[in-house]
C-alpha cells in the first residue's frame, strides 16, 4: 500500500506548543464551579485515569475537545432522561458507542499498515518525546473511556508517523499532513457527540422543558469558544451545535419528539 492512501495532503496550518496546549491539566470536564454544583445534585460514579500522551497532535485534541464531549456526554443524557425513557437512553448511548468503536476501528487499520511498512524499513527509531504531558482524567461514563482511548490510539498513530519520517520513508510535507488528518479526524467524531446534544437540547425546548435542562445541564460556560475550535479543527462550522440563543422553528436541529432526537443522531 502506497503511502498516499494512508496520507493523504491536505493544507497545512500552525500548530501550537505543548506548553500553550496543556496550561491547564484537566481535572474535571467542567468548571470547578459547575463540577461543585453537579455533585451536590446527586453523586456519580468515577474512575480516576491517568493518561501520559506524548505527541502534540493527541495534546491539542485532548486539550480542545475532552472536556467539551465530557460535559456534552453527561449533558445529552441528563436531557433524554428528562424528555425520553431508558429505552431511548440506551440506544443513544448505543449510537454514540458505535460511532467512537468505529472511529477505533479506523485507527487499528492504519496503525496496523504502518508497523508494517516501519518493519520493512532499516533506520534509527524515536526514542522520546521533548514535552510528554500526564493527564489525571475522570471517568463519568463508559464513552468517556472510549473517548480517552481514541486519543492514546491517535498519540500511537502519531508516533508511527513519526518513525516513518525518521526512517525517511515519509517526506516533512507527508509527515504534517499525515498527523493533521487524523488529529481532524477524532475532532470529527467529537463534532458529531456535540452535535447530538445541540439536538437533544432542541428537543427538550420544544417540549416545554428548558428550564428544567438549564437546571440539571446547564451549557457548559466556555462552551462557544470550545465548541468553535472544534469545528474549525475538524473542517466543518458549528453548525448543530447547542447554542444559548432560543432555537427556531424551522432551525436544522428541530426536533419535535424524543423519538426524533434517535433518529437524527442515528442519520448524522
Amino acid at each position: 500500500m502506497s503511502e498516499a492512501m494512508v496520507l493523504p495532503i491536505t493544507n497545512a496550518d500552525k500548530p501550537r506548543s505543548p506548553a500553550t496546549q496543556m496550561r491547564h491539566q484537566m481535572t474535571a470536564p467542567v468548571s470547578s464551579k459547575q463540577h461543585a454544583e453537579r455533585k451536590n445534585v446527586y453523586s456519580r460514579p468515577v474512575i480516576d485515569e491517568e493518561v501520559t500522551l506524548y505527541t502534540l497532535q493527541s495534546q491539542q485534541v485532548m486539550q480542545r475537545s475532552f472536556s467539551r464531549v465530557s460535559y456534552s456526554l453527561f449533558s445529552t443524557d441528563v436531557i433524554l432522561r428528562l424528555i425520553g425513557d431508558e429505552d431511548q437512553i440506551d440506544e443513544v448511548g448505543d449510537i454514540i458507542s458505535a460511532m467512537l468503536a468505529e472511529g477505533h476501528a479506523e485507527l487499528d487499520q492504519v496503525i496496523a499498515q504502518m508497523e508494517k511498512i516501519l518493519s520493512e524499513e532499516k533506520g534509527k527509531r524515536v526514542t522520546r518525546y521533548s514535552n510528554p504531558v500526564t493527564l489525571k482524567l475522570e471517568i463519568t461514563a463508559p464513552q468517556v473511556g472510549q473517548f480517552i482511548d481514541l486519543v492514546s490510539k491517535l498519540d500511537k498513530l502519531v508516533m508511527l508517523i513519526d518513525n516513518l519520517w525518521h526512517t525517511q520513508r515519509l517526506q516533512g510535507k507527508q509527515r504534517t499532513d499525515a498527523q493533521r488528518q487524523w488529529r481532524q479526524h477524532i475532532n470529527r467524531i467529537a463534532s458529531k457527540i456535540i452535535q447530538m446534544e445541540g439536538r437533544a437540547r432542541n428537543s427538550a425546548l420544544r417540549q416545554g422543558k428548558d428550564d428544567e435542562v438549564k437546571e440539571h445541564a446547564p451549557m457548559m460556560q466556555d462552551h462557544a469558544e470550545h465548541d468553535a475550535n472544534i469545528a474549525a479543527d475538524a473542517g466543518g462550522t458549528t453548525e448543530g451545535f447547542p447554542t444559548t440563543e432560543a432555537a427556531t422553528e424551522n432551525s436544522a436541529g428541530d426536533v419535535n419528539t424524543e423519538e426524533a432526537v434517535t433518529d437524527k443522531v442515528a442519520s448524522a
